[in-house]
């Protein structure tokens, strides 16, 4: 009987030093694993201020909302870079507006990803720049005949 219950303590003595063990263990940290590149990615919208096409690169003027100046970055185009508005670089003009997804490379390339040209749609003949109508267009008899109170001259009178 003295023997069990040794052998009880024991098993209750190494079941409590592993449980503890285990509980002030360290827990090991998984090994980082190397940033997705699309981790990355950044945004820009702004102004073109140039076009290369031989070298595949765009300049492009944004404001720097941290620092409320205006500033250019060159972007780089490749095979890769999906064109939004536009079929080929040569599409995109200086003063023509863009959103772009870019990956900034640690040597200052500026690698695009997606190239968005903003298009804007054409104000209609009759309204000019300001929004306005350029001339009041006369309605059809039948629509002002319908559009105007009718008025009863005697109840007015009387």
């Amino acid at each position: 009987m003295r023997s069990l219950r040794i052998v009880l303590i024991c098993i209750v003595m190494i079941s409590a030093a592993l449980c503890a063990q285990s509980a002030f263990a360290e827990e090991e940290m998984p090994a980082q694993q190397p940033q997705d590149a699309e981790n990355d990615l950044q945004w820009v919208w702004g102004e073109v201020s140039a076009v290369d096409t031989a070298r595949q690169e765009i300049g492009i003027r944004y404001l720097d909302y941290e620092t409320d100046n205006e500033k250019e970055m060159t972007l780089t185009i490749d095979s890769d870079t999906i064109l939004e508005n536009a079929q080929a670089l040569s599409d995109i003009k200086v003063q023509d507006t863009l959103s772009v997804d870019y990956l900034a490379a640690p040597d200052g390339k500026n690698l695009a990803k997606t190239i968005s040209l903003e298009k804007y749609e054409e104000l209609p003949a009759d309204i000019d720049e300001s929004g306005q109508l350029k001339e009041e267009m006369p309605l059809p008899e039948d629509d002002a005949a319908t559009m105007a109170p009718a008025v009863d001259d005697k109840a007015v009178l009387e």
